[in-house]
């Protein structure tokens, strides 16, 4: 059994372990950070520009 899966199997059955102490959860958390942040940033950057869209039409609705 792959080790994503064994975690998956751990958790769905309720053992919940602090990821303190547990290298597997740990190792896990490490693995899918940087991930999880560039996909932060992007969402980020995409909430911006959608606001600067909104705001450009905004502008040029009052302008008419």
């Amino acid at each position: 059994m792959s080790r994503d899966r064994e975690l998956e199997k751990k958790l769905e059955q309720g053992h919940r372990r602090s990821a303190d102490n547990d290298p597997m959860l740990q190792a896990y958390a490490r693995l899918w950070l940087p991930y999880a942040e560039r996909a932060v940033a992007a969402l980020e950057s995409q909430a911006k520009s959608q606001a600067n869209i909104v705001r450009i039409l905004a502008e040029i609705r009052d302008y008419r």
